[in-house]
């Protein structure tokens, strides 16, 4: 009885630093570290440290045991966070150089068998939308984040050909939308691929204007349902199968910001809407509005209340983009609460580093830029904590009761004696 009294007073003690803990990450700030004339979050940075040691010590491997396209997603998702971060540094920069050097490995494991083995070759574009898509941002990405380095003409290469296959797959199209897998489409895949030649534009001499435009019009051409929002997935003709969700949402709109900022701007009107919700005050978004309502997949990953936890990640990173720093803030610091982070010689990680993916996707999400003359910061309801701290301090309460117990019994005690 003695050992199990002393368990429950240091399993109490425990769970009351983990609440106070969570309580204080609520006022979380990210520290900056000047860089010549830019500024770089110091714990993005021990986040990529984690996630370096972690990709070379396999973890995509252990992610594609776990998800359809972990492996992919794993160094995509790394790649892309060392180009957006570094990419206004200047070319001498020892951090960019090393991001860099970064990009490229994530890109030569994407293009190795091993990142094509899951992919179909033979479709409108060679391995599918997603895969395709996906591989041609990435070289964008890099394209822009730096004007030299060793490789830089093979890849622009590739990219410019690549540029011209997804050009000439979406004028053959009927539907805005091209496979992803045989039969399959995915709306949030083909963004992507888009932005790829936004980009292009943006780096090279004006080509891809005409092309983006009547794409776009395919998609509001398709857009027939009630929400007006992109679907989560649709058949061969771009109709409907699965309505918008928020983890797909949340994700299409940060790139999609960058191929029409008017026509993403509407579509994070209606987003907000339909997904943006709160948990004790604490904003999240929900992976299921009132037309599309079912339960937890591997693409929402946990919902809790009806919240997922993939599109409240993401959505973190989409509401900074659209310039709602206020909420964006809000929702970090919500992440920061409940994702218990921890930071040591080898880097930052969440929850300790169960669940890779969430850092990845944080990390990404992080290192948006943000459309800064949209910006909208909001000072006001400074008492949006008080529900979570007040419920916390409940249950800091009867944790607490053991140990008042304890103090009882020992005045009891002394006073016999």
């Amino acid at each position: 009885m003695k050992l199990i009294k002393i368990l429950t007073y240091i399993i109490s003690l425990c769970l009351i630093i983990l609440i106070l803990y969570a309580n204080s990450n609520l006022y979380y700030k990210p520290k900056l570290i000047s860089t010549s004339d830019n500024k770089i979050e110091a714990d993005l940075l021990q986040q990529l440290k984690h996630l370096e040691m972690s990709i070379d010590a396999g973890v995509a491997l252990e992610m594609q045991k776990q998800y359809p396209e972990g492996f992919f997603f794993s160094y995509l998702l790394y790649g892309l966070t060392w180009c957006e971060i570094t990419k206004d540094l200047p070319e001498e920069s020892s951090i960019k150089n090393h991001a860099i050097l970064q990009a490229i490995k994530s890109l030569n494991n994407l293009e190795s068998d091993l990142g094509k083995q899951n992919f179909t070759q033979n479709l409108s574009l060679p391995h599918g939308a997603f895969y395709f898509g996906w591989i041609n941002y990435l070289k964008a990405k890099m394209l822009s984040s730096s004007v030299n380095f060793k490789g830089r003409d093979n890849i622009e290469k590739d990219y410019i050909s690549g540029c011209l296959l997804i050009s000439e797959a979406i004028n053959k199209s009927k539907s805005p939308y091209l496979e992803s897998y045989p039969n399959l489409y995915w709306p949030s895949d083909m963004i992507p691929a888009v932005a790829a030649l936004k980009l292009y534009d943006k780096m090279f001499l004006p080509k891809y204007d005409s092309v983006i435009i009547n794409w776009l019009q395919k998609v509001k051409n398709s857009q027939l349902l009630s929400s007006g929002l992109i679907p989560h997935q649709v058949d061969k003709n771009g109709s409907q199968i699965k309505a918008a969700r928020g983890s797909s949402q949340s994700l299409i709109l940060i790139i999609l910001a960058e191929i029409s900022e008017q026509f993403a701007k509407e579509q994070f009107t209606l987003y907000k809407a339909r997904f943006s919700n709160h948990f004790l005050f604490m904003p999240m978004i929900k992976e299921y509005s009132a037309e599309n309502n079912n339960t937890e997949d591997v693409d929402s990953g946990p919902i809790l209340f009806g919240n997922g936890s993939v599109a409240t990640i993401a959505g973190a990173g989409t509401f900074k983009r659209f310039g709602e720093i206020t909420t964006s803030t809000r929702m970090y610091q919500t992440l920061e609460c409940i994702g218990f982070p921890y930071t040591n010689g080898n880097g930052k990680k969440y929850l300790g580093g169960l669940f890779p993916m969430a850092d990845f996707f944080i990390a990404w999400t992080k290192s948006q830029h943000t459309i800064v003359y949209k910006t909208s910061i909001n000072k006001n309801d400074s008492l949006w904590r008080l529900p979570f701290h007040l419920l916390s301090s409940v249950f800091v309460a009867l944790l607490l009761l053991p140990f008042y117990n304890l103090l009882k019994f020992q005045k009891k005690t002394k006073s016999i004696i």
